[in-house]
């Protein structure tokens, strides 16, 4: 078991001659297994996933964007010789006038 490496391990120490080997994540975890409050539970992994895995934040992207760039996925592991390029038969459509006039068209 990992000791908690902080200003607090003083008071962790006094906690573990109480109770041997505790460890606040394991205990939480302990509670989110053996709990019938859903609510409990999602709290228990909530306040455990900030200590086992990096926090995912959005990040908002600004700008103009003057060229259109082509990207292709491939689905097959090895390189397709034989393949064919297929242009798409409808032009692709920049600005909301364009759009409303293709959905105009339906």
């Amino acid at each position: 078991m990992s000791n908690i490496t902080s200003g607090h391990s003083a008071i962790l120490e006094e906690i573990r001659r109480h109770y041997p080997g505790y460890h606040p994540l394991v205990s939480i975890a302990h509670l989110a297994h053996n709990c019938d409050d859903d609510r409990l539970k999602y709290d228990c992994h909530k306040t455990i996933a900030k200590y086992v895995e990096p926090e995912l934040k959005s990040l908002e992207v600004r700008g103009v964007f003057d060229n259109v760039r082509r990207v292709s996925v491939s689905l097959f592991q090895e390189d397709i010789s034989d393949a064919v390029l297929v242009e798409p038969k409808q032009q692709l459509l920049t600005d909301n006038e364009s759009v409303e006039k293709v959905l105009n068209e339906y």
